[in-house]
């Protein structure tokens, strides 16, 4: 997620709310209700969720993204995504965590939550019309981070910095070094080198937007 989207879209930043949790966190990953989303699919009920219903359950979840918690968070959104399968920002806020909450499993439940994020946020890619530019931008951003599509996160960036939007800068600066390090695993010590010094200009130009306000 990043900076930039309204507090009533998702969370204020990442750089992907009154529910109770169904137990505790630290319960067995097993009891997870996220694990049996895949049997119930993508739905087509598009209602939206109120913003002083939304608050609360947000709220909580990017504090347990902050504290690095993200079996809570998911234990918090995943209630809220049941019943508003079809709210764009709900989606979008469940699915970019179910992806980061993924890299800290074990291989094959690794690949199989990425997958399950990348899915919704590819259905998501399709119904961007009438969706806010910043949360356009950050699905996009998102889905080309989780999926492996590095080279189109750090040209998303691009687009961005041309329309004046700082915030592309963060995008050319994790594409560009996650496909630099793509390019070294497979031995291309020209092309690695080439989208690595992309990365520094990219961060290095982010951090000074930043010292500029």
């Amino acid at each position: 997620m990043l900076e930039g989207i309204s507090a009533q879209e998702y969370p204020k930043a990442k750089h992907k709310q009154s529910w109770p949790e169904p137990t505790r966190p630290g319960d067995s990953q097993r009891a997870l209700p996220c694990l049996r989303l895949e049997r119930t699919g993508m739905k087509t009920d598009h209602s939206i969720i109120p913003d002083a219903e939304w608050q609360k359950p947000r709220d909580n979840a990017w504090k347990a993204i902050l504290a690095a918690d993200y079996k809570k968070a998911i234990w918090i959104l995943t209630p809220v995504f049941k019943k508003y399968p079809g709210d764009f920002k709900v989606i979008y806020f469940y699915a970019s965590t179910l992806a980061d909450y993924s890299e800290f499993q074990p291989p094959k439940r690794r690949k199989a939550l990425k997958a399950q994020g990348c899915k919704l946020l590819l259905g998501l890619l399709k119904r961007m019309r009438g969706i806010s530019r910043p949360l356009a931008y950050a699905t996009r951003n998102e889905y080309y981070y989780h999926s492996g599509k590095f080279d189109r996160q750090y040209a998303l960036g691009a687009e961005r910095v041309k329309a004046g939007d700082k915030h592309g800068y963060y995008s050319q600066g994790v594409g560009s070094a996650w496909h630099a390090y793509g390019h070294a695993r497979k031995g291309r010590r020209h092309l690695a080198g080439l989208w690595a010094k992309r990365a520094v200009r990219a961060w290095e130009s982010l951090q000074s937007r930043k010292q500029l306000g």
